[in-house]
C-alpha cells in the first residue's frame, strides 16, 4: 500500500475541505503531476467539497438540535422542553376591569352576558374586550348600574372537530397561533346533529397523578408548526370520548401585549367604550377602574430555554427561591422577572417568611389585581403551607448621570446640540439594555465606553453619579423610609451635606403650608427647611432632626414628616451622593435605572476642544 497523507477531517468549511483534498491527491502517483486550478478538476473538487461540507454541516445542526441549549428551531426547543414536562405558554390577553352606569331603565335587562363586547383605541388601533363571565346589573335604584366588570382583550373564536380513533381523528390542531390557552372551554356532544347534551365537564389536565380511566381531561401541547395541540385520555390515562363525539374549542384570540396600558385619559374619560347588548347600548357610560394589563405575546424561543430546565428541577412544588422563581415564570405570564429571597435574608430578618418580588412586562410594578391572583391561583398551591409568603414591589432606584464630555469640532461638521442629544440617546440605551433589571450593576466604564462610541467628534469624557429616591406621598403618612442599598460619601463627622431634595409643601410650626426641602447636617440627621425669597434663597429651619440617614448602610428614616403636596415634579426627589462612585451594585429586589424626567437626570457638559486649540 503506498504511503500517502492521511486525510485531515476536522474542517467543516469548504475552503478547508477543498484544500485537505487537494493536499491528499498530490500526495499520491496517479495525481501528483495534475494542474488543481484547471476547469474541469476544480469543478470536481467543487463537487467534493461541497458534498463534503453539506454533509458537516447537515451533521452539526442535527446534533445542535439534539439539546435545548443549542437548537434554533422553536419546533425543536418545544419537542425539548416537552420531555422536561414543560408547555409553552400561549398569548395572554390583556385584561381591565371598568364599570356601567346605565342612561335610561326600560328594557335594561338583569344580566350583562358572558361575550359582551367593549371596544378600545390605542395608538389609532381598535382592539376588542369581552366579558368571559356574566355579571348582574344591579337594577334596585336609578341610574342602574354594573360595576366591577373584568373584560379581556380578544374575540371568540369556535373550532369543531370529529373525534374518530379509527382514522386517527384524535389529536386536533387550533388553527391560531394568537389563543389564550387560559380561556380555552372543551365542549364534548354526542353528534354534529345533537346539541342538547352537551358535556362542559372537560378540564384541561394538571396532574398526571390525579387522573384516572374516567377523569374528564383534554390535552394541550404545541405541535410543530407552532400551534396548540388538543387531545384526550386513551381510557387508561384519562377518559376517551366516544366515537363520532362532535369536539367544539370556543377561545379567546388575542392580540397580547400590545393592548396594556388601555386606561383612562387625562379628561377623565374613559377609553373604553360599551358595544352594548343585543345591539342597544342603553345609553351606558364607561368607567375605568383598572386600566388594561397582563397582555404577553407568544412565549419566545430564548424564554422556552430558559425556563424549561429551571421548572423540571422545581418538580412543580415551591420549597427552595429557585423553586418559587421558575413556577411563578412559568405559570404568572405577566412576570418578566422574578426575585425570592428567605425571610433570613431580609434586612430586619423575618423567620418562616418568603419575600417575592416580580418586574412586570410593560410596567413597572404589579397591579393590586395581579398581586392578588398571582398569590391566590399559583403561590398559594404550590408553597409549603407552614411557609408565609409575601409580594413586595421591586425597589427602584436612579441614577443621577451628569457627564462632562470633550468633543473635537474640526473632526465634523455636526451641531453641539446634535453631539449632546447623541449622548442623551447613549445613556438612556444604557439604561434600557444593561440596568432595568434585577441584579443589574452600573458599570463605570462600560457607560464612558459608549459615551466614547456615540459620536465621530467625541475626545473623552467623565461621568459623575449621584442617586435618587422618589416618595410618593401618601396622605395622612407620616413615616417614610428608604434604602440606597450602598454606602454613602461620608469622609468625616459634620462632612458637607450629601441629601437634596426637590421642593415640596408642608407645614410649618403654625400650621401654614410653605415650599420646603431636606437636607442633612453631616452627623445623620436629616433637617426640615421653609425657602422664603423671590429665589428661595432664605432658609428657615423648622425641624432639626425629622429623621436620621445611615451613611454606613443607605438607609434614610423619616418621622414626622407629613408633606402636604410635591412641587414641579409628580413626586419628592431625594437625592444622596454614593461613596463609590464608578460603579454601583444593586441588592435583593433592588432595581437601577436612569430616569432623565428627573431634576438633573442627565446632564451633559461639552468642550470644544478645536476652541481650545486657537
Amino acid at each position: 500500500m503506498p504511503n500517502r497523507a492521511l486525510l485531515p477531517i476536522t474542517e467543516i468549511d469548504f475552503e478547508g475541505i477543498k484544500t485537505n483534498l487537494k493536499n491528499y491527491l498530490s500526495t499520491t502517483t496517479e495525481f501528483s503531476d495534475y494542474d488543481y486550478e484547471g476547469a474541469g478538476i476544480n469543478i470536481l473538487l467543487d463537487l467534493l467539497a461541497y458534498n463534503t461540507h453539506y454533509t458537516a454541516m447537515y451533521a452539526n445542526m442535527l446534533a445542535a438540535e439534539s439539546f435545548i441549549d443549542s437548537a434554533m428551531l422553536r419546533k425543536s426547543v418545544v419537542s425539548l422542553a416537552k420531555n422536561l414536562g414543560y408547555i409553552p405558554f400561549s398569548s395572554t390577553s390583556s385584561r381591565a376591569v371598568v364599570s356601567l352606569e346605565f342612561g335610561v331603565t326600560a328594557g335594561v335587562p338583569s344580566v350583562l352576558p358572558r361575550g359582551t363586547v367593549f371596544a378600545a383605541t390605542k395608538d389609532d388601533v381598535e382592539y376588542s374586550f369581552t366579558t368571559i363571565a356574566t355579571h348582574d346589573i344591579d337594577r334596585t335604584s336609578v341610574p342602574y348600574k354594573c360595576e366591577n366588570i373584568e373584560i379581556y382583550q380578544g374575540n371568540y373564536t369556535t373550532s369543531s372537530f370529529i373525534y374518530d380513533e379509527q382514522s386517527n381523528s384524535t389529536k386536533f390542531e387550533i388553527p391560531f397561533e394568537n389563543i389564550d390557552a387560559s380561556t380555552l372551554s372543551i365542549y364534548v356532544l354526542r353528534s354534529v346533529n345533537d346539541l342538547s347534551n352537551a358535556d362542559v365537564t372537560w378540564k384541561k389536565n394538571t396532574d398526571f397523578l390525579s387522573i384516572d380511566s374516567t377523569s374528564k381531561v383534554y390535552f394541550l401541547n404545541e405541535n410543530h408548526r407552532g400551534r396548540y395541540q388538543l387531545s384526550f385520555g386513551d381510557g387508561i390515562l384519562g377518559a376517551k370520548p366516544e366515537r363520532g363525539s362532535y369536539i367544539v374549542a370556543v377561545y379567546l384570540r388575542t392580540d397580547g401585549i400590545a393592548a396594556n396600558g388601555i386606561g383612562t385619559t387625562t379628561t377623565g374619560q374613559s377609553q373604553f367604550s360599551f358595544s352594548g347588548i343585543d345591539g342597544n347600548n342603553y345609553n351606558a357610560a364607561v368607567t375605568t377602574i383598572t386600566p388594561s394589563y397582563g397582555g404577553d405575546n407568544q412565549e419566545s424561543v430564548e424564554q422556552i430555554r430558559r425556563t424549561a430546565p429551571k421548572y423540571y428541577q422545581s418538580q412543580d412544588r415551591a420549597v427552595t427561591v429557585q423553586d418559587y422563581e421558575s413556577i411563578i415564570l412559568r405559570e404568572f405570564n405577566g412576570a418578566r422577572q422574578v426575585r425570592v429571597w428567605g425571610g433570613d435574608e431580609n434586612d430586619p430578618p423575618e423567620y418562616g417568611k418568603v419575600f417575592i418580588s416580580v418586574l412586570p412586562k410593560g410596567s413597572f410594578y404589579l397591579s393590586d389585581a395581579q398581586k392578588q391572583s398571582l398569590m391566590r391561583n399559583i403561590i398559594d398551591k404550590k408553597k409549603i403551607v407552614s411557609v408565609t409568603s409575601e409580594i413586595v414591589d421591586p425597589d427602584y432606584t436612579y441614577i443621577l448621570v451628569e457627564c462632562f464630555a470633550t468633543y473635537d469640532s474640526s473632526k465634523s461638521f455636526v451641531l453641539e446640540r446634535a453631539i449632546k442629544d447623541s449622548l442623551i440617546i447613549a445613556v438612556e440605551r444604557y439604561s434600557f439594555e444593561s440596568l432595568l433589571s434585577f441584579g443589574k450593576s452600573f458599570r463605570y466604564s462600560t457607560l464612558s465606553r459608549l459615551l466614547d462610541l456615540s459620536s465621530n467628534s467625541m475626545v473623552s469624557n467623565r461621568i459623575s453619579t449621584k442617586l435618587a429616591k422618589k416618595i410618593l406621598i401618601q396622605y395622612g403618612k407620616n413615616n417614610y423610609a428608604l434604602d440606597f442599598g450602598n454606602k454613602l460619601h461620608h469622609p468625616q463627622d459634620g462632612a458637607a451635606p450629601i441629601v437634596q431634595t426637590s421642593i415640596f409643601k408642608h407645614r410649618d410650626n403654625f400650621n401654614n403650608i410653605r415650599d420646603c426641602i431636606l437636607e442633612d447636617d453631616g452627623y445623620g440627621n436629616i433637617a426640615l427647611y421653609a425657602l422664603f425669597g423671590r429665589s428661595n434663597e432664605v432658609r428657615v429651619l423648622l425641624n432639626g432632626k425629622i429623621g436620621k440617614i445611615d451613611y454606613q448602610t443607605g438607609k434614610v428614616n423619616l418621622v414626622g414628616f407629613a408633606p402636604t403636596g410635591s412641587g414641579s415634579l409628580p413626586f419628592i426627589q431625594f437625592t444622596v451622593v454614593p461613596d463609590q462612585r464608578y460603579d454601583i451594585v444593586p441588592k435583593r429586589n433592588q432595581v437601577l435605572a436612569i430616569d432623565s424626567s428627573l431634576e438633573n437626570g442627565i446632564v451633559i457638559t461639552l468642550d470644544d476642544a478645536a476652541v481650545r486649540k486657537i
